[in-house]
């Protein structure tokens, strides 16, 4: 497994200090101060300070120290891994495990077993999801190696840029074949997990539209445009269609169809466009369901 471990500018016009030449990069202030003081800034091979000035021609040089604690204790389980280059790591979560430990799930979580991954393959790192999926819900998860790519991930997060899909096998057919919800999501009470829709709550935005549907159920690609809490799940159950088996916004089942299918981002060093899949087999699964087959 490769981990960056330096990254290099060259610059083609003059700045001031170096702080600014980096922050013109995307670099965020927290993760320069953070490399001021292990000296890991360079200009031209020598160590450089952030007043620095850099002149035109010059080439700039982050060095990344080498990480070698994990954040999760390291524990062997499920891991299948979809993509991998030397700044993030995409795997496709199963569901009923948990993205990350937490209060009650100490172990057997996604974080767990990343970290036995990375400790396997000697390169000893925390676990750094860029976004997080619920315990019930599966599928691609995107994971970043160093703090830059997690910092250049999160912004795009953040600015409605990182694009993600996913499918729900739902109860019921949609009236429309395309369909928008943009509806506030609140806690439902102070120590409750549901949420509800209701006017006090934070934006939530989320697009659908229908790939395939029987008499009873429907598949539909979701795409989100904001990342609340259970955003899918309270906003097809308050339209009238629940995701099959949600124990707590529908009709509890085996599992709850809800399958994280496809991101789309621009690399968080190359700036490469990227997209990314994770596989489905919820088409098969509504054949049976609609046929009043067995189902896993």
């Amino acid at each position: 497994m490769a981990v960056r471990t330096s990254l290099t500018f060259p610059a083609k016009t003059s700045y001031k200090k170096l702080d600014f030449f980096l922050r013109s990069k995307g670099i965020s202030r927290r993760l320069i101060t953070a490399l001021k003081y292990v000296d890991c800034l360079k200009i031209n091979g020598q160590p450089a300070t952030t007043i620095t000035p850099v002149f035109a021609g010059d080439v700039v040089t982050l060095v990344f120290p080498r990480e070698e604690a994990l954040s999760c204790e390291a524990q062997a389980g499920e891991l299948h891994v979809l993509y991998e280059d030397d700044d993030i790591l995409a795997v496709c979560k199963p569901h009923g495990i948990a993205t990350h430990p937490a209060l009650g799930t100490a172990s057997g979580t996604l974080g767990n077993f990343v970290s036995y991954y990375y400790q396997s393959q000697g390169c000893p790192l925390p676990f750094r999801p860029v976004s997080r999926l619920d315990k019930e819900t599966e599928g691609l998860l995107i994971i970043a190696k160093h703090k830059l790519a997690h910092h250049s991930l999160s912004q795009q997060q953040k600015n409605g840029s990182f694009q993600k899909k996913y499918l729900a096998l739902v109860e019921g057919v949609p009236a429309e074949e395309k369909g928008e919800i943009d509806l506030p999501i609140a806690r439902e009470a102070q120590a409750s997990l549901r949420r509800v829709v209701r006017c006090d709550g934070k934006p939530a935005h989320t697009l659908y539209r229908v790939l395939c549907s029987g008499k009873h159920h429907s598949l539909l690609e979701v795409e989100l445009k904001t990342g609340r809490t259970h955003q899918i799940r309270v906003h097809l159950s308050h339209i009238g269609h629940p995701i099959v088996g949600d124990p707590l916004y529908g009709t509890p089942g085996k599992r709850l169809y809800l399958h994280s299918y496809a991101a789309k981002f621009l690399h968080p060093i190359t700036k490469e466009q990227m997209e990314l899949t994770a596989p489905c087999n919820f088409e098969t699964i509504l054949s049976k369901i609609e046929n009043e087959e067995p189902i896993s």
